[in-house]
């Protein structure tokens, strides 16, 4: 049957998406706006999922939404969609397979969208740049735009994998990146960038739709990146680690909204200006009877001439406190402070955990101002 509809830019057929046997066709220019692009497909991929689409499907035979007469395309219904292609070949992949976002999307390069076929990348390509929150917007932008709640949960669960969700996983994961580095070959090299998450675009990601599991954990992580190194640039470099003591990660500084400036702008001040209970540490009186010997203890751990312990409080506390608190359990562990005295610091450690935590919450995941 002849099309009885034309296309204005030219329209071209999905490569892959254009199933024989599916049941309507949809249209959705590409970004540069040089091509309309067609899918073929099957009704119920959408309407299982969207309420929208259920209801646009069950209007009568040949009728839009409005009582209209629905636009044909060989003989099938043909639904133009406001779309672009590229976020709508994303979705419908999506919809197939939940994975593809995290495992193959061909138009995304480093988070800029350029249009092409399936066909001309290999299928299961595993991306190495740590993108998966920029894989995953254009489907999840549309998946919420059409209230398919189900798939915008399983897209959400994606992120939310690559982030602590506690302090306590935080501390763990932050603990293994402080001791471990990856062997290859025989020989000591530095951690990869594909096993470090990148805050920025998960941040931007988190801020656009409101989610805040991984807000506290990103945001930490952020404070400890170097405004000056750009993550993208840095793909081009030699793999990267993310040393505590260093702080040369690199971030995709330029994917933060102004509210997203703001809550790190606030974090900063609020580490560095604010006393919390670690900061106040070697202050802590101990109540046993070899009082003074403990107390040096616990002073000689803050300000540690050979390690200048002292030096990277100041320096870290408002970037990775909770790096330094480690550093002084790890510290009270080999020392000769009493059972007594070693209670009574871990109290405050436990306290101090727990207020930089529940400020961290506090502020990442304000509420945005409208």
């Amino acid at each position: 049957m002849s099309t009885t509809v034309t296309f204005d830019p030219p329209e071209e057929r999905h490569s892959t998406l254009w199933i024989s046997d599916g049941n309507v066709v949809l249209s959705a220019e590409s970004l540069d706006k040089a091509r309309t692009i067609l899918f073929r497909i099957h009704k119920s991929l959408l309407s299982d999922q969207s309420e929208v689409f259920a209801s646009m499907f069950a209007m009568p035979q040949g009728l839009d939404n409005e009582g209209k007469a629905v636009e044909m395309y060989e003989g099938l219904p043909l639904v133009k969609l406001p779309d672009d292609a590229e976020s709508l070949e994303v979705l419908i992949q999506a919809l197939r397979d939940t994975l593809y976002v995290l495992i193959f999307s061909p138009y995304f390069n480093l988070g800029q969208p350029t249009f092409a076929h399936l066909s001309d990348s290999p299928f299961y390509e595993h991306s190495t740049k740590s993108d998966t929150p920029l894989r995953v917007q254009p489907a999840l932008l549309l998946a919420s735009k059409y209230l398919m709640n189900e798939l915008r949960a399983k897209l959400i669960r994606i992120v939310e994998f690559q982030w602590p969700l506690d302090r306590n996983e935080l501390e763990r994961r932050d603990a293994i990146l402080d001791r471990t580095k990856k062997i290859e070959l025989g020989s000591e090299c530095e951690w990869s960038h594909m096993y470090l998450p990148e805050p920025a675009a998960a941040i931007s990601l988190a801020e656009e739709f409101n989610i805040q599991s991984i807000m506290p954990a990103a945001y930490y992580d952020l404070m400890r990146c170097s405004p000056s190194r750009d993550w993208d640039d840095a793909l081009e470099e030699m793999p990267f680690i993310m040393d505590p003591g260093n702080y040369l990660k690199p971030a995709r500084w330029h994917l933060l909204p102004p509210v997203a400036l703001l809550k790190l702008l606030k974090l900063r001040d609020l580490f560095e200006n604010r006393e919390f209970a670690w900061t106040t540490l070697w202050q802590v009186m101990p109540k046993c009877e070899s009082r003074k010997r403990c107390r040096e203890i616990l002073t000689s751990i803050h300000k540690s001439k050979n390690e200048d312990a002292f030096t990277r409080i100041c320096s870290l506390r408002a970037r990775n406190p909770l790096f330094v608190i480690r550093g002084i359990e790890e510290r009270l562990l080999v020392s000769d402070m009493c059972l007594d005295c070693n209670c009574e610091v871990e109290a405050y450690i436990t306290t101090a955990r727990n207020e930089i935590w529940e400020e961290l919450c506090r502020i990442s995941c304000a509420p945005v101002s409208p």
